[in-house]
């Protein structure tokens, strides 16, 4: 390939990267959001603000608890940590892959999973098997 073209491909490689961590930190910032429309002032409002939302939004409220739940579990610090994960190509993992770590109890098993995700380029569906055996060794 012609290494002037190849370095358009690697500024736009990177480029895309770069948007997708900025993908990722904007709806880590709306699932704090999300947090406190569930447990802050809006909790007392008697119909369930995130139905609510949901309908505003036109997203279906497990979804919404699903972001809320990122936020909850993975304090910011881990991720910052967890977006360092990245596969081969730069880029980092999907929002999916951080709901699916979301429901791991252990900060280091997190950390752990993740980087073998990223090192391995495991799609969400082929991670969900290391979460299941992991499950079923303990």
């Amino acid at each position: 390939m012609n290494e002037r073209l190849r370095g358009v491909a690697e500024h736009f490689r990177m480029r895309v990267a770069d948007a997708a961590v900025d993908d990722l930190r904007a709806r880590y910032d709306f699932g704090c959001v999300l947090h406190d429309v569930r447990y802050g002032r809006w909790a007392s409002m008697g119909r369930s603000p995130i139905d609510e939302l949901g309908q505003v939004l036109r997203a279906h409220p497990s979804a919404l608890h699903r972001q809320a739940r990122v936020f909850e579990v993975i304090r910011p610090e881990e991720f910052g940590l967890l977006l360092e994960a990245r596969f081969s190509d730069g880029r980092p993992m999907s929002w999916s892959h951080f709901e699916r770590l979301a429901t791991v109890r252990s900060r280091l098993e997190r950390l752990t999973l993740a980087r073998r995700i990223a090192e391995d380029g495991l799609s969400v569906r082929a991670a969900a098997s290391i979460f299941v055996r992991r499950l079923t060794e303990t």
